[in-house]
C-alpha cells in the first residue's frame, strides 16, 4: 500500500509521516479498506499512491501486548473481498506470533533495523 510506495516518492516528500494507512495502524487493531481512509488524507498520500498503481487496498493492525504489526496490500484493479481480507489478517497474525519472540537479535542487526526505523512524530 503506501506503506510499499516506492521509497524514493515516499521520502521525497517525507510523506510517512502523514500517510493515513501507517497512522490508522498505529491506532488501531484489525482491518479497513484505503477507500474508508481517503475522507481524512489532507495530505493527498492515497492519491498519489493511486498514481503508483496502488488503488484499492486494505491495512491490517495485529496487537498482541507491547508489539505491534502492520501491513498494507494492495490490488490495482479491484477491491479485496472481505474474505480474502479475513486471509490476509490471518497470515499477519501467523507472522505476528512467528517473529513475537525473536528477543535474540545480534547488536549489528539491531543498529540496522534503527537506521531503518520510522520515528513518527505527532502534535
Amino acid at each position: 500500500g503506501p506503506i510499499g510506495m516506492p521509497q524514493r516518492a515516499q521520502s521525497r516528500r517525507d510523506l510517512l509521516s502523514r500517510d493515513p494507512v501507517v497512522l490508522w495502524c498505529f491506532d488501531n487493531e484489525g482491518w479497513i479498506r484505503w477507500k474508508d481512509l481517503e475522507p481524512g488524507d489532507r495530505h493527498g498520500v492515497m492519491a498519489e499512491a493511486k498514481q503508483h498503481g496502488m488503488r484499492h487496498g486494505v491495512s491490517i493492525a495485529v496487537v498482541d501486548g507491547e508489539t505491534r504489526t502492520m501491513c498494507g496490500c494492495s490490488l490495482p484493479d479491484r477491491e479485496y473481498e472481505d474474505a480474502e481480507i479475513v486471509l490476509l489478517e490471518e497470515t499477519v497474525l501467523r507472522v505476528h506470533r512467528a517473529t513475537a519472540d525473536l528477543s535474540e537479535i545480534s547488536e549489528a542487526d539491531r543498529r540496522a533495523l534503527e537506521r531503518m526505523s520510522i520515528r513518527l512524530t505527532r502534535r
